[in-house]
Parts: C-alpha cells; sequence; structure tokens
C-alpha cells in the first residue's frame, strides 16, 4: 500500500525502475485500489492492471534502461513527489529523460502519476491524454490562488514583458528541462520574452505540494487566447512544474516536466522580427 505522510513508505526509485526495467514485480509495490497515470498509457487501475501493462511495456516504451538517477525528493504531508534522470537506450541512441513521480492519496485510494516530455524522445511535442480534462471554456487558475511562492512569477509570464519575470528570479536562477539548464542571464530573457510572445502560460492549478523550499505544482495547460483551436503549449494534463524559492520568495530554480525547449525558446525569444 502507499502510504504518503512525513513518513512514507512508497519507494519511488523501486518503482520507476521497475517499470522502464519492465519489471512485472513492480505491481507489488501498489494495492488493488490504486491509480496510476502514465504518459503513453494512460490510466492504469491497481496492482493487477499494472502487471498486465508492464508485461508488454516495451511495445509502448521500446527503451533499455541503463541508469537511474534521483535529483530530488519532495515530501509533505499530502504528497511526494520524486524527481529522477533516466538513462534510456533505443538501439545504438542513448538519451536522458527527466521523470517526475507524484504520488498521493486519500482516505480511499491511492495514486502514482508520471510527467515526462515527449520532445526529449522524438523531438517535437505530443500531448497526452488529460490527467485532470479542462471544461469547455474553462479560465485558467487566477494568481492569487497559487502558493505564495509562485503566484507573482505565473502573474510576470502573462504580464507580457520578459523584465517582470526575470525580476522574480533569484540570483543564479536556473530555468532547467533536465537535460539543458538555461541560467546565463540573457538566455533567460531570451526564454521568458518568447514566453510573453506567446500569451505565457495559460495553466489550471490542480496540485501543490510544498516543503518549505520547493513547492510542485500539477497542472492542465490551456490553449493561448486567439489560438483556441490550436494545441497548447505544453501538454493538455502532462505538466508539472517543480520551484525551488528562496526566504523572499523569488525563484531559485524552475523544473519543467513537459515539452519545454529551451534552445527553441532562446532562438524565438531573440529573434525580434516575431
Amino acid at each position: 500500500m502507499i502510504v504518503v505522510n512525513t513518513q512514507h513508505s512508497f519507494n519511488t526509485e523501486q518503482f520507476i525502475c521497475g517499470l522502464f526495467g519492465a519489471d512485472p514485480a513492480v505491481a507489488e509495490l501498489i494495492d488493488e485500489a490504486a491509480t496510476v497515470d502514465i504518459p503513453r498509457i494512460g490510466r492504469v487501475c491497481g496492482s493487477r492492471g499494472l502487471e498486465q501493462t508492464v508485461r508488454s511495456w516495451r511495445a509502448v516504451y521500446p527503451y533499455e534502461l541503463i541508469g537511474a538517477e534521483v535529483r530530488n525528493v519532495i515530501t509533505t504531508e499530502t504528497g511526494l513527489v520524486s524527481e529522477f534522470r533516466l538513462l534510456l537506450r533505443e538501439g545504438d541512441r542513448e538519451f536522458i529523460l527527466p521523470v517526475a513521480v507524484v504520488a498521493s492519496s486519500d482516505s480511499e485510494e491511492q495514486f502514482v502519476r508520471l510527467y515526462h516530455s515527449e520532445r526529449l524522445i522524438h523531438g517535437e511535442r505530443r500531448g497526452r491524454r488529460a490527467v485532470w480534462p479542462a471544461e469547455d471554456g474553462q479560465y485558467p487558475t487566477a494568481f492569487d490562488e497559487y502558493h505564495p511562492a509562485i503566484r507573482n512569477y505565473m502573474a510576470a509570464i502573462a504580464s507580457g514583458a520578459a523584465e517582470n519575470v526575470t525580476a522574480r528570479l533569484a540570483e543564479g536562477a536556473a530555468l532547467d528541462n533536465g537535460v539543458r539548464p538555461v541560467a546565463d542571464a540573457d538566455e533567460l530573457l531570451a526564454v521568458f520574452t518568447a514566453m510573453v510572445r506567446t500569451g505565457g502560460a495559460r495553466l489550471v492549478r490542480r496540485n501543490e505540494f510544498d516543503n518549505g523550499t520547493t513547492v510542485a505544482l500539477e497542472y492542465t495547460s490551456l490553449p493561448r487566447p486567439g489560438v483556441a483551436a490550436g494545441a497548447p503549449r505544453t501538454p493538455p494534463g502532462g505538466g508539472i512544474g517543480i520551484y525551488d524559492y528562496d526566504g523572499s520568495h523569488l525563484i531559485r530554480a524552475v523544473r519543467m516536466y513537459d515539452d519545454f525547449d529551451p534552445e527553441m525558446l532562446i532562438a524565438a525569444g531573440r529573434n525580434t522580427d516575431n
């Protein structure tokens, strides 16, 4: 059974290695009341469902697990968030796939949710099913409903001015997709210039997990204004952002587990014709 509190017993490292190692024994880590959300697969119910899923894992994730590094663990009263860097192999190609695992529970059910980028695998954005589908006409979450450490950062992204965003960053802050961190001041300005030009991030807040120095935000993303028929900039329902902050609520680091592409945003932000 998943027990999520300050003395949690759920081993996320064993779980993620079991999944990507295609080991059916990973199903023994959850009980029949658990729900597991996996980006390429969708919702899996209970240990029996997970065992069946893992037995056909290679048909969906045709990668050999070479190694796994734990980057960070956030433990709170309401949930556990673990960050990993997986080294995977596909034929002659080896690549790093950052993965975030969220484990939470209520009085009746346990939940495990995985987040990772498809862009790092395929070189392009590919949406995933929504963990929490957005309703028709749903509005983004109001900024004052976010955790105090990130509400001003979110508002700054929607302000249309990249300088407002960088003003919310602590000295030496980095924006990281798990493979290519952006910490240079000029590159950060270019990234946020590109983001604010496209309307920023329109998000529906789903869950927040805060341990006093880091807050993890699970969200559903919405289409940008004026692009209602187009795909959102981030995969619908497929995102989690993890924010380290200081005592003044300035952001020290942002780690994104969606299709955030630093090189593309830096190039777009430096293109003054857009």
